[in-house]
């Protein structure tokens, strides 16, 4: 093997290593919402079911959506708790439009989202990104029903790196040695 090619190979496996494997995010939060003058959209929901391993699990979502035309806007965010506080998730989520029936009793909406921040076993997390939708019920007793899918990609790990640093530093003296 050439030395290019072998130069390549390690970058190549340095990229792969770095940046960890995404994990699988659901969460599927039911609860009551609040329409506020029209503009935005509260809610206080308890997590019915999530995949969140490696994290920790969550167990209420709060979620503030800002509407503008037909549609969800930015500055909307969705934050996932567990039930001691200590690990949250904050998501940034755009969609739209509205899909309404039942003679204006029941609306739907969907969109995507991006990872903002993570506190506690969350804090590790560097990116993620998916799609979002939520159900609002106003004869149901003001009921909505919110379901976020995704990625959540870790943030590299140092160890990781520093081993293949040291591999890469030792292939460039061997190569030097032998000139």
């Amino acid at each position: 093997m050439s030395t290019k090619a072998r130069f390549f190979s390690i970058g190549a496996f340095a990229m792969l290593a770095s940046f960890g494997s995404a994990s699988t995010f659901v969460a599927v939060s039911l609860g009551t919402y609040n329409n506020s003058f029209g503009s935005y959209y509260t809610t206080a929901e308890n997590v019915l079911s999530s995949v969140t391993a490696p994290y920790a699990a969550l167990n209420t979502l709060d979620f503030t959506a800002i509407y503008g035309g037909s549609g969800v806007t930015t500055g909307s965010l969705a934050v996932y708790k567990n039930a001691a506080n200590t690990d949250t998730l904050t998501l940034a989520f755009v969609g739209g439009p509205f899909t309404v029936s039942g003679f204006n009793t029941t609306s739907s909406i969907s969109g995507s989202w991006n990872f903002v921040s993570g506190t506690g076993s969350y804090a590790s997390v560097a990116s993620g990104s998916g799609t979002w939708s939520a159900s609002y019920n106003a004869l149901a007793g003001s009921l909505a029903q919110t379901t976020f899918v995704g990625d959540l990609n870790p943030v590299p790990e140092p160890a990781s790196m520093a081993i293949l640093a040291v591999g890469a530093l030792g292939m460039a003296r061997r190569r030097r040695n032998r000139a």
